[in-house]
């Protein structure tokens, strides 16, 4: 293998143990007073130990926002915390050094996704309308072209790597976001991702006074469609049980990768189903019926993992 094939290789490599060693560390400092404030001003809400701290964290699933703003943004008693925990780091080697190098001079940012396909995934920077390039198999099986990104990306010298994501939003909420991101780029380090979630809390909330709510006859909520998709690691048991599906009539194959159900043990009859590649989405005209014949799927195809449903409302939005 040649060394600009292995180099991504141990990029990847790297960079996880990097966040292991992190991500166990930083628990063990969740009761350090610098701690406590940070995470005060973060939530803006008061904290009197650690294992408040960590409850809070677990009842808000706000482990993937908080952390990495703590490790590298935050910056406690002149320091960056993460360059701390994974001081030993260095001693990995060169790759290693370069990556807490680019952790520390890396910064949350708004993005745009503007192409995803089973290799790759591109990002567009919406504060200056940067691009950047992502080979990143989970997200390229949960996301979709036009969906808003919170995101950290480790723009390396020949390659970008994808650190965290902090939030998602529809295309909605691009025009209120653009202003924040490009106001969140000019403040300091430690303001940038609390400003960037802030303005998703509001747009989000906008969002959701346009929506009005449809119902069908049955009382469920009505989207014009919603889609559900599953992350496929090897396409081939997924083809051999939708063919067997279509023989057995639960499904009706409309075209190659496309599928209507015709019978209800593959779901809500007129759902649709699509494979591409290792991409294989559920279509239904309501949030319940998508998931009726996810779960059927689930049960058809085993080890199949349920990653992103995506809401296209009445109003022409997306949730």
């Amino acid at each position: 293998m040649s060394l600009i094939r292995l180099r991504p290789k141990l990029l990847r490599r790297d960079h996880l143990k990097i966040l292991m060693v992190a991500m166990n560390a930083v628990q063990d400092e969740l009761d350090a007073e610098g701690v406590l404030r940070s995470a005060e001003v973060f939530f803006r809400r008061q904290f009197d130990d650690g294992e408040q701290l960590e409850r809070y964290l677990h009842d808000e699933d706000a482990h993937s926002q908080f952390f990495p703003w703590l490790l590298w943004d935050a910056g406690l008693a002149n320091h960056r915390l993460g360059a701390k925990l994974v001081l030993g780091a260095q001693s990995w080697g060169p790759v290693a050094i370069e990556l807490i190098d680019s952790l520390l001079k890396t910064r949350a940012e708004l993005y745009q996704v503007i192409h995803a396909s089973d290799r790759l995934v591109a990002l567009e920077r919406l504060r200056d309308g940067h691009r950047v390039a992502l080979n990143e198999p989970v997200l390229q099986s949960v996301i979709s072209t036009g969906e808003l990104l919170v995101a950290r990306v480790l723009e390396l010298r020949d390659y970008s790597l994808l650190d965290a994501v902090h939030s998602c939003m529809p295309a909605s909420a691009r025009r209120g976001m653009i202003r924040a991101a490009r106001k969140a780029a000019g403040l300091p380090d430690a303001q940038q991702l609390p400003t960037l979630l802030a303005a998703e809390r509001r747009a989000m909330a906008r969002i959701q006074r346009r929506s009005k709510t449809n119902f069908s006859l049955d009382r469920e909520e009505m989207v014009l469609e919603a889609t559900s998709f599953f992350r496929v690691d090897d396409p081939s048991p997924v083809e051999r049980a939708l063919s067997e599906a279509t023989e057995a009539g639960a499904l009706k194959q409309r075209s190659s990768g496309d599928w209507v159900v015709s019978m209800a043990r593959a779901g809500e009859i007129g759902a649709v189903v699509q494979l591409n590649n290792r991409k294989l989405s559920v279509k239904a005209t309501s949030l319940q019926r998508a998931r009726a014949t996810a779960a059927c799927l689930a049960d058809l195809i085993p080890g199949l993992q349920l990653g992103l449903t995506v809401l296209s409302l009445p109003n022409g939005m997306l949730a």
